[in-house]
């Protein structure tokens, strides 16, 4: 069973504040980058693949992802790391997470 599949587990990460936790990770990634680690995009891709499996068929998780980091935040954190221009994968990754989760519109 994928961790989508699973809203107790998902509830889980929430609660162990997963949500900042990975959101943080692209604030530090560029300079990661810089000493050789993980690609920048294979690292943003991970936390983007990541955040949507946590939101996936959870508007509770995404109601807390909304409230406590923001579609708006993860945006510009996106946009800094990559100095505006984001890799076709990237994008990719984002527009699944458009598609998967219709930022809490009802």
């Amino acid at each position: 069973m994928e961790l989508k599949d699973c809203k107790e587990q998902q509830n889980l990460f929430r609660e162990a504040e997963a949500f900042i936790k990975l959101t943080s990770l692209i604030n530090i990634i560029e300079k990661a980058c810089m000493l050789n680690a993980k690609p920048l995009d294979e690292i943003c891709l991970a936390v983007l693949t990541a955040l949507t499996s946590l939101m996936a068929n959870n508007d509770e998780n995404k109601e807390h992802f909304k409230n406590h980091i923001g579609y708006d935040q993860l945006k510009e954190l996106i946009l800094h790391a990559f100095n505006k221009q984001l890799p076709v994968s990237v994008l990719n990754a984002l527009f699944d997470l458009v598609r998967s989760h219709s930022f809490g519109i009802k």
